[in-house]
């Protein structure tokens, strides 16, 4: 299923199915008490998500004034935008899916999973934009200029450079 076909249907479905949850919550409690969730929501959600947000752009500067890269820090952040969009949003699935991203142990796992999505697109992606050298024979394996496939995933660089650092010097 192509990516367009995916948001259109998660831009269809979704929308029914809140508009299906609020008038049936309409019909339990009444105009009042709907329209009170729904705002109540809305204010929770943006007060806790300025709150975690800020907490994560904290996290965010500690971690760049020790030197270190922020990458969960960042997606951490991420999700929190998404989060308090989702608490923005009138509905009951948007506001529960929210509520939870902005629980740290639901957000944890969400992470590891959105980081591991990101990284085999950034793979496939880097992948299809290195031009492919084979060796003589066919089943020799593929060589990406000065590194080389090592089976498991990764690549190892022949030209004795530490894969993990990013030289932009020119040679």
């Amino acid at each position: 299923m192509s990516t367009m076909a995916k948001l259109l249907l998660l831009f269809t479905l979704i929308p029914i199915l809140e508009i299906t949850l609020l008038i049936q919550l309409h019909e339990v409690l009444g105009t009042w008490a709907t329209m009170g969730i729904i705002c109540g929501t809305a204010l929770t959600g943006t007060t806790l998500t300025k709150w975690q947000g800020t907490m994560a752009l904290s996290r965010i500067k500690e971690t760049l004034s020790q030197g270190g890269m922020p990458t969960e820090e960042i997606l951490d952040g991420v999700l929190i935008l998404v989060s308090g969009v989702m608490l923005i949003t009138p509905g009951i699935l948007t506001d529960t899916a929210g509520l939870l991203l902005l629980l740290p142990f639901v957000r944890k796992p969400v992470r590891a999973f959105a980081k591991r999505r990101v990284m085999r697109w950034l793979e496939e992606k880097t992948r299809s934009m290195v031009s492919v050298e084979y060796g003589e024979q066919m089943g020799t394996g593929a060589q990406f200029h000065g590194f080389e496939d090592d089976l498991s995933g990764g690549f190892v660089d022949r030209r004795g450079r530490d894969p993990g650092v990013i030289d932009i010097t020119p040679e």
